[in-house]
């Protein structure tokens, strides 16, 4: 799904500031795909416009990646399946923190990952009640996974 970024004129034709509607920029007469925009600006990812958008992204991400590694490590002991859904999750944002960076593994990290999802979400659905929301957040991120590969061809 691509999002309209709005890209300011300096000046228009009557010498006036305006302001028009692009996708990404470079393909003003198209809708480009998530793809082409995403491999236009992935060397960009630092310039000034979108530097510190991308850097709290990534920050965002690393921080998720270490605290589900946290959490992880804290019930490995006690309750190893929640440990298991933890570093799931922690690998999730892990490999996708690399997508944003504009490294993004190969097609068979995304499968072995939509696979380990699909099974913890299972796992989560039946082991009790108190698990469901935890199986919903697999079961979505690994439609999301799925979504993620698909986009890499």
């Amino acid at each position: 799904m691509d999002f309209p970024l709005e890209e300011r004129e300096p000046f228009s034709d009557r010498g006036e500031s305006g302001s028009r509607q692009v996708l990404c920029s470079g393909f003003e007469k198209r809708t480009p795909s998530f793809s082409e925009c995403f491999a236009k600006r992935k060397d960009d990812l630092l310039s000034p416009a979108l530097g510190w958008e991308v850097l709290e992204v990534q920050g965002l991400y690393t921080a998720i990646v270490l605290l589900f590694l946290g959490m992880g490590l804290y019930y490995l002991n006690t309750e190893p399946v929640v440990a298991v859904h933890h570093f799931l999750i922690s690998l999730y944002f892990f490999v996708f923190l690399f997508e944003i960076r504009g490294k993004p593994f190969s097609k068979s990290v995304y499968w072995l990952l939509l696979l380990l999802l699909v099974g913890d979400a299972f796992m989560q659905f039946s082991i009790g009640d108190m698990n469901i929301i935890s199986g919903l957040v697999s079961a979505m991120f690994a439609l999301s996974t799925w979504q993620a590969q698909k986009r890499l061809t």
